[in-house]
């Protein structure tokens, strides 16, 4: 299954989940669906709507420079994952901790 195919199958589920009225612990019962599974994705959602980001979360492709940030630098947040990222930072080790944070949060 493709990670669209993936996507498509989460938002029906949720979707569904919305539309039946039920809790949320019957409706997994029933549907064979993990109730943690069904919380998560339900805060994630009321999160990205607080803070004003509707519709679903996509990936913005972004270019590295090595241009002066004057000692700024730059915070990346990945779920609840915070990464600061200063000048002279490793482009590899920074790929690598992106990669795994995205998989696991």
């Amino acid at each position: 299954m493709t990670r669209e195919e993936q996507r498509k199958q989460r938002e029906e589920c949720l979707a569904a989940y919305k539309a039946s009225g039920q809790s949320v612990k019957v409706w997994c019962e029933a549907n064979g669906v993990s109730c943690s599974w069904m919380w998560r994705k339900l805060r994630e959602e009321k999160t990205l709507e607080a803070n004003n980001y509707p519709g679903q979360t996509a990936w913005l492709r972004a270019t590295v420079t090595d241009a002066d940030t004057g000692g700024i630098g730059l915070v990346v947040r990945i779920g609840r994952a915070t990464v600061e990222v200063r000048p002279g930072f490793d482009l590899e080790s920074f790929e690598r901790v992106v990669r795994l944070l995205s998989a696991i949060c």
